[in-house]
């Protein structure tokens, strides 16, 4: 049986209301992002393996630091103001890698980059990948872990030179 209008009505109100209620409670049950881990400066992607060191933004051991954020949080690498003069034509590996690494290992890559909507001047939109799982993968490995680099390996020769703005490792 169709409702009434008048009935419709009042049963938006009321989950437009319940919204409004909700909204603030949901919203401060979220613990705030905290930046974990950046890059130092801008980073142009000019040969074809860089690896960029990120920098601790807090004291203390980093290993600690990863063990009493994952236990309750998640972590995500994000990669802003993306610019290319234009397109490069390949995709980029990002690999998420103790300090100091060398070779590129699978279980370490977060995930492929492109720059396909990204033009000279413009800033890109931010691209996360979800990083939990590779960094709890490096703490257990890694008794000495005392610091991680992003690696970006193109899958070809470019046909230009992008740039990263800022890497940053988040925990929300």
């Amino acid at each position: 049986m169709p409702l009434s209008i008048k009935t419709t009505y009042v049963c938006g109100l009321l989950s437009l209301a319940l919204l409004f209620i909700a909204a603030p409670r949901l919203h401060a049950q979220r613990p705030a992002s905290e930046v974990i881990l950046s890059s130092a400066s801008k980073s142009d992607l000019t040969t074809p393996d860089v690896s960029i060191p990120l920098k601790q933004r807090t004291a203390g051991s980093l290993r600690q630091h990863l063990e009493a954020i994952h236990a309750n949080r998640r972590l995500y690498l994000r990669l802003s103001n993306l610019q290319a003069p234009r397109q490069p034509g390949v995709l980029y590996a990002i690999y998420l890698e103790p300090l100091g690494t060398t070779t590129r290992s699978d279980a370490a890559r977060l995930g492929y980059l492109n720059f396909f909507a990204v033009s000279a001047g413009a800033k890109g939109n931010p691209l996360t990948f979800e990083a939990s799982e590779v960094v709890r993968a490096l703490l257990d490995a890694k008794p000495e872990l005392s610091g991680l680099q992003v690696s970006i390996v193109p899958g070809g020769q470019p046909q230009s030179v992008p740039s990263i703005g800022s890497i940053e490792l988040i925990a929300y």
